[in-house]
């Protein structure tokens, strides 16, 4: 995966998790403890963010690091969905439209 391809898959990650949370970007950027105009740049896949920065945002949107193909869930050959799920499978779930 090149550089642009990631920083694009971030800016995705972090635009879909704000509009789900409902969050402009003037109230993530001001709960990340970032400026506005970094945001701008995450959300647009410029390169030049520092890793702090990145990190303060994807905790303040509870987004995991892991940048490979999210998991998928898959309900079992009765329909039923797995049992005791984690918090992973639980977002997964959520963002797939299972519950």
């Amino acid at each position: 995966m090149s550089q642009l391809e990631v920083a694009e898959k971030i800016a995705q990650k972090v635009i879909r998790r704000r509009v789900f949370l409902g969050l402009s970007q003037r109230d993530l950027a001001k709960r990340a403890g970032i400026a506005r105009g970094t945001l701008r740049s995450i959300e647009a896949g410029s390169g030049n963010v520092t890793m702090a920065n990145l990190l303060a945002v994807f905790d303040t949107l509870d987004i995991a690091l892991d940048l490979r193909n999210e998991p998928r869930i898959e309900r079992t050959a009765d329909g039923r969905l797995p049992m005791r799920p984690s918090i992973y499978q639980l977002r997964a779930m959520r963002e797939q439209g299972l519950i």
